[in-house]
């Protein structure tokens, strides 16, 4: 599982750009990711087992916005030294921090999480 915490200044989605890593721990600073980022590996969800974390080490994911579709172009390296590569294209859905409820997307504190 990737978790890429990514922080946009557009309330309503993320914007179009280039994210790179940041390790700073203020989360607020617009077209980064980084903290509470991260890849965990050996994720078996119908057990409560101890799955591997590996720690990222800079990197950029570059997004395209069009209306509701987006496409993510992402190259990450870890502090193994090893890379994680990847590419999505398609819709993501808004999820409230404090509720857990899908939103009309205009809250500036959502997850947007892959469809």
């Amino acid at each position: 599982m990737l978790m890429l915490a990514m922080m946009s200044s557009d309330a309503t989605g993320i914007k179009s750009g280039d994210y790179t890593y940041s390790s700073n721990q203020d989360v607020f600073t617009a077209n980064t990711f980084g903290y509470e980022s991260g890849l965990a590996i050996n994720i078996d969800g119908s057990v409560n087992n101890n799955p591997t974390l590996l720690e990222l080490n800079g990197g950029k994911v570059t997004v395209v916005r069009n209306g509701e579709d987006y496409e993510f172009t992402l190259s990450i390296p870890t502090k193994v030294n090893s890379t994680i590569s990847g590419y999505y294209k398609g819709k993501i859905t808004n999820y409230s921090y404090t509720s857990g409820k899908k939103t009309a997307g205009r809250n500036p504190f959502a997850i947007h999480r892959l469809r």
